[in-house]
């Protein structure tokens, strides 16, 4: 999913902090890029699509040196609405 505007803002304020104090556990260095896409990340079911399976929403950040790449919850950083399931189970 492309982020529209308001959510690019919100990963940039939300993740803002964070970039510029990780430091990449492989190189050591603290240049990282932030994907401006939201991406799923599914329950592995041996390759076979399940029905129903918990997804994940992410935001990816990728250090531009080696490659490392980290998942930030879409939901928890506020870019993303949690379902009606998941309030629930909160």
């Amino acid at each position: 999913m492309k982020l529209n505007k308001k959510q690019e803002d919100k990963i940039i304020q939300s993740l803002t902090a964070i970039r510029n104090q990780l430091t990449c556990p492989i190189c050591h260095l603290q240049q990282w890029v932030i994907s401006d896409t939201v991406h799923e990340l599914r329950e592995f079911a041996g390759g076979k699509w399940l029905t129903g399976a918990s997804v994940v929403p992410v935001v990816i950040a990728t250090c531009t040196n080696c490659g490392n790449t980290l998942f930030f919850n879409a939901i928890h950083l506020g870019i993303i609405e949690p379902t009606e399931k998941e309030t629930e189970s909160e």
